[in-house]
């Protein structure tokens, strides 16, 4: 398991270190795709073929409660929007994906509607070259040689996040701007922790991932209502 320390300041999201790694080998799926773009999630899917995968499941230690009231509190800014395009790149050795969403609304914060902005937050597909040139920790992987490492990609899942999130999808999202320390590019915004967004599940909003005892959820028609968690 690997255990990734997040610091805060206004809660914003920065790897610290790493505690541990354990990884489990898995098979690789073919995977196919129509669209175009370097670093998109359907190309990487198609440069997944052949590819030898392995999981690495993480969990951040976190400064905040979960609750997604508490979240909305925290964050810079409240949206809701559609996923343009879904990108995987790679940050000081570890997996991070990138979500370009067209805002639909704003429930906080000073971001406007009828844009498209980048949002990051941590967890997708890194090389395992690229991981291991940064840790160095290549005596983890003595069983595979040269050109295996090079044909080895990592999935990293953080806190549980099996899915990763499609074009198309409807989101809301607690966002927080990037900190000067964190290896992001300057002025992005990050995905305030996995519970810190709803996902669309039928007719409602709902929060799928964290360790609240009870999950948020709200209706499509009442989503406005969000506005009113600050308050709580």
């Amino acid at each position: 398991m690997k255990k990734i320390l997040i610091g805060t300041s206004l809660v914003v999201v920065l790897i610290v270190g790493i505690l541990a790694l354990n990884f489990t080998s898995k098979e690789n799926k073919s995977e196919k795709s129509n669209n175009g773009g370097e670093n998109t999630l359907e190309n990487f899917k198609v440069n997944l073929e052949g590819k030898k995968i392995i999981t690495s499941n993480s969990i951040t230690d976190k400064a905040l409660s979960e609750d997604f009231a508490n979240l909305v509190k925290h964050s810079d800014a409240v949206i809701k929007g559609k996923v343009k395009d879904v990108n995987f790149e790679t940050f000081v050795g570890n997996a991070w994906t990138r979500i370009t969403l067209h805002i639909d609304d704003v429930f906080k914060g000073e971001v406007k509607k009828d844009q498209d902005i980048d949002i990051y937050y941590l967890g997708g597909y890194v090389s395992l070259n690229d991981h291991i040139k940064f840790y160095q920790d290549s005596e983890r992987f003595s069983n595979l040689n040269k050109n295996e490492r090079s044909n080895t990609i990592l999935r990293e899942i953080i806190d549980g996040e099996e899915e990763f999130v499609d074009p198309n999808e409807e989101l809301v999202l607690c966002i927080v701007k990037t900190s000067e320390a964190s290896p992001l590019p300057k002025g992005s915004y990050e995905r305030l922790y996995a519970a810190g967004m709803l996902k669309q599940k039928g007719n409602e909003y709902v929060q799928l991932y964290g360790e609240a005892t009870t999950k948020y959820s709200v209706a499509k028609s009442k989503v406005n209502k969000i506005v009113n968690l600050e308050d709580k």
